[in-house]
């Protein structure tokens, strides 16, 4: 490659030279060398191919004859062949010089160094010469000549080009490092981003874990607080039994002490009746003691009676009736003593069983007061435990109105953190986008492309084997450098190695050098020649098929630079106005649309060009204008229809008066080239994408770069 140490030092070997040949030393072919260069033609040119295959052996294993041989190496054998021939036969006139000065152009534009140019023309030169070893000196000087003569021209172009390449490869390098530098910060920014992300995304898991706690807590606490009201409801209802319990024991031992008291008098009424049934007893003791000698007494006065005969007659019947009585208040005697006897008994016993009832009615007395002692306990014991029971509800109900401030709080802190999550994930695009401006930007401002071949849209299906992987993916764009593969669903890693089997190119091994959210960018590796070839007749192919689609967009993109320079003219609008930037949003828009002073007129001049362009080709998708900066103000009629509530469907159907920033819609808007043609995902809205083929040209406006017009089509159609 050219290097800022190689260049001045091969310029003044240029001086040099060019001193040489006015001083005579060496001089260029003239007219008199015509005859000798033909004998020297008749003898070399059926040798050139052989000449020209030997170089590419000798140098074969250079890497800076692979920069020659971009468009294959048979085009470049046929070219060096055909200069030669030329060189031997064609007169020396301007055509001649043109042809070596396009050679010189052509080695400096493809960036080879100064060493080895000169090595490739010593090579040539030795390898004629030596051929022509038979000839006459005047032939070898002639064919010297005419050498020094091509070298000259050629050399000169060279270097004349060469410096302009040295800028270019300057401003190249300006943009690689400037393009590094942004990856590195949009790297650096997106991991940061990444990790804010990840760090609110656990945030956000654990307020929401911490939320559903709070909740379980709320449900608990309201339970809790449901139960200690029923419990405190239970316990009052406990507290009302239990003194109730205390009421009637204490009724009980009341009653039991009165009843105790009765048994007593009662016992005691008893031992008076027994006293009594003892004395009665006593006295039928004496009764009967009396009727016993009342009986003895009737007995003897019987006895005496019959003595005295009919004079005791009289005696003799009341002895007998006082006999009889007497008898009759024996037997009534035993009956009363008998049943006094039973009196007694019964008394005895009743008083006995007075005395046990009395027992029984202090032993329940006794229980009957500790039922009323332990009552009274439990009675302040649950009143204890409802002032407790009726706390723990309070405090319940405190819980629970915590429970749902912390809620209320979580759910704020979740959407804070979803916010701070959207700001990140909209910092993360602003970063990518402002990647893409600045590097389109520095691009355009540099007029830099770093691409080494021309790339063209095409949709192949391929398959890629990627390690264990095996993938079936379609291209994007190719070229004979490397393609770009549309990758949804498919995993691949900056640097991986892969092996891209392409229809009728063969198996490319390629390494990935890029990743966009969907496209990953190959760079193909030890390409064959006849891959480079089959590749270099591919693009052409497809560049040869867009020629219409060329002539569309030129001839739509003067229509729209003479409508706006006659509006210029008739004074409708100011310069000024046309190029303003001045973006006003246009209220209750979604996604939001903008205005400019130039809407107005560019609603009304546009309309006829671009619907006339989709006219043009019925595979067109668009034709549009767009500012520097991606601004749509006018779209066609298709696209631009008045927007509704359905943000989604605005994104596909309301895409006029809105700015596409996106990566290729910038490269578009800013392109300074005749033409630039490319593939991206067009959105659609709601996750639908579309890949497009996009053809634009710049448009100037009193040679002030104004935008680009714009068409597309679906890849493939």
């Amino acid at each position: 490659m050219l290097s800022s140490a190689s260049l001045p030092r091969f310029g003044l070997a240029m001086l040099s030279f060019s001193r040489l040949r006015a001083a005579g030393k060496v001089s260029s072919t003239g007219s008199g060398d015509a005859a000798p260069l033909e004998h020297a033609a008749a003898r070399l040119v059926p040798q050139l191919g052989a000449v020209v295959e030997a170089y590419h052996q000798e140098f074969g294993q250079d890497p800076e004859l692979a920069l020659l041989t971009r468009k294959g190496v048979a085009a470049v054998k046929r070219e060096q062949a055909e200069h030669w021939r030329d060189l031997l036969t064609a007169p020396a006139d301007e055509a001649f010089k043109a042809r070596a000065r396009r050679i010189g152009v052509a080695y400096a534009k493809a960036g080879v160094s100064p060493r080895f140019y000169l090595q490739s023309y010593l090579f040539f030169f030795e390898s004629l010469v030596e051929r022509a070893g038979g000839e006459s000196s005047e032939t070898r000087r002639a064919l010297a000549r005419a050498l020094f003569a091509d070298m000259e021209l050629a050399l000169a172009a060279y270097v004349e080009n060469a410096e302009d390449q040295m800028v270019q490869l300057s401003a190249q390098n300006m943009v690689k490092s400037v393009e590094e530098e942004v990856r590195v910060a949009h790297r650096t920014a997106r991991s940061r981003a990444s990790d804010l992300t990840e760090i609110v995304g656990e945030l956000s898991r654990s307020m929401e874990e911490l939320r559903r706690g709070f909740e379980m807590m709320e449900g608990s606490s309201r339970t809790n607080r449901d139960e200690i009201k029923s419990v405190a409801s239970a316990v009052e209802a406990l507290q009302g039994s239990s003194r109730e319990v205390g009421d009637q024991a204490e009724e009980t031992s009341r009653r039991a002490s009165e009843a105790v008291a009765v048994s007593q008098e009662a016992a005691r009424r008893m031992a008076r009746l027994t006293e009594t049934a003892g004395r009665v007893a006593e006295i039928v003791k004496m009764i009967a003691a009396i009727s016993s000698q009342t009986n003895l007494l009737a007995l003897n006065a019987a006895i005496e009676a019959s003595r005295a005969g009919d004079a005791g007659r009289g005696f003799a019947v009341v002895a007998a009736e006082v006999k009889q009585l007497s008898q009759r208040t024996a037997i009534a005697t035993k009956e009363i003593s008998e049943q006094i006897a039973e009196i007694v008994a019964a008394t005895d016993a009743t008083s006995a069983a007075l005395a046990q009832v009395g027992d029984m009615i202090g032993d329940m007395d006794g229980m009957a007061r500790g039922v009323a002692s332990h009552a009274a306990h439990q009675v302040a014991q649950l009143d204890e435990i409802t002032v407790n029971a009726r706390t723990a509800a309070s405090n319940a109900n405190n819980l629970s109105r915590s429970a749902r401030m912390f809620t209320a709080g979580v759910i704020e802190i979740e959407t804070i953190a979803t916010n701070v999550q959207d700001f990140g994930a909209k910092v993360a695009g602003m970063l990518r986008s402002l990647t893409n401006r600045l590097t389109i930007t520095v691009r355009g401002f540099l007029g830099v492309d770093g691409r080494r071949h021309p790339r063209v849209p095409v949709r192949l299906r391929i398959d890629v084997d990627c390690g264990e992987r095996h993938n079936e993916i379609s291209t994007l764009e190719i070229s004979e450098g490397g393609c770009s593969l549309w990758i949804v669903g498919h995993a691949f890693e900056d640097g991986a190695d892969i092996v891209l089997h392409i229809p009728e190119i063969g198996s490319v091994r390629g390494k990935t050098r890029g990743r966009d959210p969907d496209v990953a960018h190959i760079e193909f590796v030890e390409l064959s020649a006849a891959q480079r070839d089959a590749l270099a007749a591919l693009v052409t192919r497809e560049i040869d098929k867009d020629a219409p689609l060329r002539a569309i967009a030129a001839r739509r993109r003067d229509l729209v630079r003479e409508a706006m320079e006659q509006a210029l003219a008739r004074d409708e609008i100011s310069l000024e106005d046309l190029f303003s930037t001045d973006y006003t949003p246009i209220p209750d828009t979604n996604p939001e649309q903008v205005a400019t002073p130039s809407l107005e007129l560019l609603e009304r001049i546009l309309p006829p060009i671009l619907e006339a362009g989709l006219a043009d080709d019925s595979r067109l998708a668009f034709c549009l204008a767009a500012d520097r900066n991606g601004y749509i103000p006018v779209h066609n009629t298709i696209w631009s229809r008045p927007q509704g509530d359905d943000p989604v469907w605005n994104a596909r159907h309301a895409r006029n008066r809105r700015i596409f920033d996106d990566r290729a819609g910038l490269a578009a808007a800013r392109n300074l080239h005749d033409v630039l043609v490319q593939s991206y995902p067009r959105d659609l809205g709601g996750g639908a994408v579309e890949m497009m083929k996009d053809i634009s040209m710049p448009i100037a406006i009193g040679g002030r770069h104004w935008g680009a017009l714009r068409i597309a089509l679906p890849v493939g159609a």
